[in-house]
């Protein structure tokens, strides 16, 4: 598919800070984001923003996967015309546990993601952060630190991320530590403000880093959010009533890797309604 997008290459100012959430620190007060130049392409596409969840304490949402079985596809699930298992397909739920405001610049969100049954062993404490805008509503979101839980033996490890020290600034985050579709994008009102001129979408490099058994690797992302919905691919099956002509695509990839992860956001919904990547795919359910 092609696609004519904006290249953003101004790298955001450092909002991301070393204090941790997951330990209940208070961060240092975040400087401000600048706005990214954008360059005008013919578009009649009206809803070119950047599309911001406002989440709430309280609110929870469910997502169902389609897992491929590795020992009956013999392919890995990326590689088309590949067959899927017929075991129950997993849901995972996210709920919003806590929501903190931190010198009235930042508001983290402190979500857990779960099984549906209890033999679901895998599962998540993610805090999200967000700049806080003058109307009360936050203005990006972005993932800042994640405790994932996975199964080992008969049973479970805890693996910590702490995603503000990979990075001079946010940046998006694929979740390979476990099976929960948590894969985030970093998502900004400023890559295309109000009143700037119809674009296609836009894209943009981050650079980051992780430490892995002792070895620095790179973690850099190329993210790509489409707004026109004829540069869209819409031949998913949703399970939720959307209108398809407000939905957005964000497309990660690491860098130097050949898989790319689909995310479909719709402002009617807080989570993506539809996920597709090296891991299977995942639909909002409710």
């Amino acid at each position: 598919m092609m696609i004519k997008v904006v290249h953003i290459r101004a790298f955001v100012a450092s909002i991301l800070l070393a204090t941790s959430p997951l330990d209940a620190a208070v961060p240092q007060t975040p400087q401000t984001t600048p706005t990214p130049q954008l360059r005008a392409t013919p578009s009649p596409h009206q809803g070119q923003q950047v599309y911001i969840p406002q989440w709430k304490v309280g609110e929870s949402w469910s997502v169902e996967c389609d897992v491929p079985n590795f020992l009956l596809a013999k392919t890995p699930p990326w590689i088309s015309n590949r067959k899927m298992g017929q075991d129950p397909r997993p849901r995972w739920t996210f709920r919003v546990e806590k929501m903190t405001d931190v010198g009235g610049k930042l508001r983290l969100f402190f979500v857990r993601a779960s099984g549906s049954v209890p033999t679901m062993k895998a599962g998540a404490d993610l805090v999200f952060a967000g700049r806080i805008e003058p109307s009360g509503k936050v203005g990006s979101l972005f993932l800042y630190k994640a405790e994932y839980r996975y199964p080992m033996g008969q049973g479970v490890n805890t693996l910590r991320k702490d995603y503000n020290k990979q990075s001079a600034g946010p940046f998006p985050v694929i979740n390979d530590s476990n099976d929960i579709p948590s894969d985030f994008p970093y998502l900004d009102a400023t890559f295309a403000p109000a009143g700037s001129n119809k674009v296609d979408g836009v894209w943009k490099e981050f650079v980051a880093t992780d430490i892995v058994a002792g070895d620095l690797r790179d973690r850099s992302v190329r993210q790509t959010i489409v707004f026109e919905p004829s540069k869209m691919q819409f031949g998913e099956e949703l399970k939720v009533p959307v209108d398809r002509s407000l939905n957005q695509d964000v497309y990660m990839k690491l860098l130097g890797q050949r898989h790319t992860i689909r995310l479909v956001f719709n402002p009617s919904y807080p989570w993506p309604v539809y996920g597709e990547g090296p891991k299977g795919k995942f639909w909002f359910v409710k």
